[in-house]
């Protein structure tokens, strides 16, 4: 009888004892979260991928402003005018002469973290290393694996010529059977010039002109 009493004893407190593990459990996991910062939408969101912004052709044609919303270089959203210290680190300058002179257009090589990416002309107007003009080709988009090397209203190296007409429009461009020559629709100034082969983009031209006092001998390039 003794027995039978000791086990339905040590049964009531093995009971308890699991419930107070399941309480203290469930207890300590809200006092843990206080003692952590909280995460904000900023950090919870810094190491997911941004997505291309796309939009509808604009009527009549686009602006610089607009087209340079939707493009990218290796994930770097564009701005306008464009210079290396908005690009950040990842972006270098190689193969020109280091001797600015101001105001001079300098041919040289645009590189995304150290590999070829396009060719381009920069000058320096004031502090800024301002980008003029850039070529980018399949042979070098090549050298850029781990992101896109450009895109362009979701528009990316090798698309159809048909996918091109339909995410940047013909309004104000001039089109041929292999390329497509648009221009900005305020300045009626050249903004992108894209080059095909066999249904296929092959080579883009971005121009990023601004107003600067360029030596006679550079002008009207």
């Amino acid at each position: 009888m003794q027995r039978k009493i000791g086990s339905v004893i040590f049964a009531v407190m093995l009971c308890s004892s699991l419930v107070n593990c399941g309480t203290d459990t469930s207890s300590q996991s809200p006092v843990q979260n206080d003692t952590e910062p909280p995460q904000t939408q900023e950090e919870t969101t810094a190491t997911e991928p941004i997505g291309y912004v796309t939009i509808t052709p604009p009527e009549g044609g686009w602006t610089t402003e607009e087209i340079m919303n939707v493009t990218y270089f290796c994930d770097c959203r564009l701005n306008y005018p464009l210079s290396m210290e908005y690009l950040g680190g990842n972006f270098s300058l190689s193969n020109y002469s280091k001797f600015f002179v101001k105001n001079q257009l300098v041919p040289a090589t645009l590189n995304y973290k150290g590999e070829y990416l396009a060719n381009a002309t920069v000058v320096k107007p004031h502090d800024e290393t301002m980008i003029y003009n850039i070529v980018l080709f399949p042979e070098t988009c090549q050298n850029i694996r781990d992101v896109e090397p450009f895109v362009i209203n979701g528009i990316k190296m090798y698309d159809s010529f048909e996918d091109v007409i339909s995410a940047l429009g013909e309004d104000n461009c001039y089109k041929s059977e292999s390329s497509l020559m648009y221009r900005d629709r305020e300045t009626n100034e050249d903004l992108y010039s894209l080059f095909f082969e066999n249904g296929q983009l092959v080579h883009i031209n971005i121009n990023f002109r601004f107003e600067i006092d360029l030596p006679l001998y550079q002008r009207n390039r």
